[in-house]
């Protein structure tokens, strides 16, 4: 099913992330630049509003303590 650990962390938090009222968005860049770190944002899915990861500059492990704390 999934290939590694960190596929399986990705799951897990977009599936809490959406139980939360959430939409996690990875970055899709190949080039890192200033307005674009190659990482995570959470948006609002209500108001599409990015709650947090402005420049995609949030890690996988910041996208879960985030998460730990709102739930």
């Amino acid at each position: 099913m999934f290939k590694n650990t960190e596929q399986v962390r990705e799951a897990r938090a977009r599936r809490k992330a959406k139980q939360l009222g959430y939409r996690l968005m990875k970055s899709r860049t190949k080039n890192i630049h200033m307005n674009n770190f190659g990482d995570w944002r959470i948006v609002c899915d209500e108001t599409n509003f990015i709650v947090r990861g402005f420049l995609f500059d949030w890690s996988l492990s910041d996208v879960e303590a985030f998460l730990d704390e709102v739930a």
